[in-house]
């Protein structure tokens, strides 16, 4: 019985596929939209940040400028 079920099983997937392939259903493909709906990435700094110089004593992410990292 289950070898009758897995043959029949078979031949339903086996029948989608060619149907699907004779049908002329369009093919499976991954585009790149960003174009076509107008986004561009570009690399930008965050907002909160402030960029200025590093003192001597300072570390990263001392956002304060106590000498010590806050994060």
């Amino acid at each position: 019985m289950r070898s009758v079920s897995r043959a029949l099983a078979l031949l339903g997937i086996a029948g989608i596929v060619f149907w699907e392939a004779g049908t002329g259903a369009a093919e499976i493909g991954f585009r790149d939209q960003t174009v076509s709906a107008g986004l561009v990435f570009t690399p930008g700094s965050p907002v909160d940040m402030s960029y200025r110089a590093m003192y001597h004593g300072g570390s990263v992410g001392d956002f304060n400028r106590d000498g010590w990292p806050d994060l």
